[in-house]
């Protein structure tokens, strides 16, 4: 027959599983400042509590747990729960909540779009907000996603319409802080665009690698522009990454799209790449005498139609990459063209 537990061993039972409960309440549903007050209340009451008292308490602790868990599909043991409990409870340095992403997530759990019906639909590397213990308010706090790539878009979107704008009311008349602010406007757009196309590749390499697609060390080093032989970082071009990046994360053994059957890439990887590196690699090396300033007038002289076909082609390449990867573009909803009128909708910015 089992000795009953003695009332020492009994508490600190009870105050790991506690602790444990607060991990399943700080993943599922965050803890604000209300519900930490009552955390921390019950947490340190343990020590006062009668010996008959703490093991009803035990017991239904337990069966507390054991329900969440099967709600939420928390496979997780508990030190991987007590690992994002504490980070939850570090003191913020860049803001009230905790990011995690949506790998680690499912390598908790199974079943969160108990509390987020949308999760199934994000990226692996889609980035959660938890709040942090006790930092908001629960009128305050709301589960908010951030995607980089999305992030990214709704810049290059802001921009693209600011030009719009502008543009409509440009004249010859018009004061040169008018035209050149318009011109800067047009090459942060183009800068823009490629920030969110990479990013989105980037996305890409996260995904392959949290996923456990089947990997080579040399295809792993490449997805996170690391060099492992040599212990530093080595760049990756944004033709490789278009070719080798989607590839990798759709599990093929050809990229999925090149220049011979997708004109997008074909577009990107070119002409608008070269616009992208006269803004970006500005140099006066070429403008020599009896040398030609092609690039010096891609720099200084894109129109506004020209930037708009780089935007449109970098949002249908993203889409095309989408299908060929997984068959569906259901992660990337929130990227839509632009309307008839040359802007994008407000809705994007929701």
């Amino acid at each position: 027959m089992m000795q009953p537990l003695r009332p020492s061993t009994l508490r600190d039972r009870a105050r790991a599983r506690y602790r444990e409960y607060e991990a399943i309440l700080f993943l599922t549903s965050g803890i604000t400042v209300e519900t930490r007050a009552q955390l921390d209340a019950t947490y340190h009451s343990i020590p006062r509590i009668s010996r008959a008292s703490l093991q009803r308490f035990v017991s239904s602790l337990d069966r507390e747990i054991r329900a969440l868990r099967k709600e939420w599909g928390i496979h997780a043991r508990r030190p991987a729960l007590l690992e994002l409990l504490e980070q939850g409870e570090k003191p913020p340095t860049d803001g009230s909540v905790l990011l995690v992403s949506k790998a680690w997530i499912e390598s908790l759990c199974t079943n969160y779009s108990r509390g987020m019906p949308a999760f199934p639909w994000l990226p692996p590397h889609a980035l959660v907000g938890l709040a942090r213990l006790g930092k908001l308010p629960a009128d305050a706090y709301t589960v908010e996603v951030w995607i980089l790539e999305a992030i990214a878009f709704e810049d290059m979107a802001a921009l693209v319409n600011e030009v719009r704008h502008r543009a409509g009311s440009i004249r010859e008349s018009s004061g040169k802080v008018d035209r050149k602010t318009t011109s800067a406007l047009l090459r942060a757009v183009l800068v823009s665009t490629f920030r969110f196309l990479e990013a989105y590749l980037n996305g890409l390499a996260f995904d392959a690698l949290a996923t456990g697609v089947p990997l080579t060390q040399g295809e792993r080093d490449l997805l996170q522009e690391y060099d492992s032989k040599r212990g530093r970082s080595q760049f990756v071009g944004l033709r490789d990454k278009l070719l080798l990046y989607p590839r990798l994360a759709a599990g093929k053994k050809h990229p999925v799209l090149q220049e011979n059957n997708s004109p997008d890439l074909a577009f990107m990887v070119a002409q608008a790449k070269a616009h992208r590196d006269a803004v970006v690699h500005a140099s006066p090396l070429l403008l020599q005498p009896n040398q030609d300033t092609e690039r010096f007038e891609r720099a200084v002289n894109i129109s506004v139609s020209e930037v708009e076909v780089i935007v449109d082609t970098a949002i249908s390449l993203v889409r095309a990459i989408e299908y060929a990867v997984k068959g569906n573009d259901l992660s990337i909803r929130w990227l839509v063209p632009r309307g008839a009128d040359g802007l994008f909708a407000v809705s994007v910015f929701d």
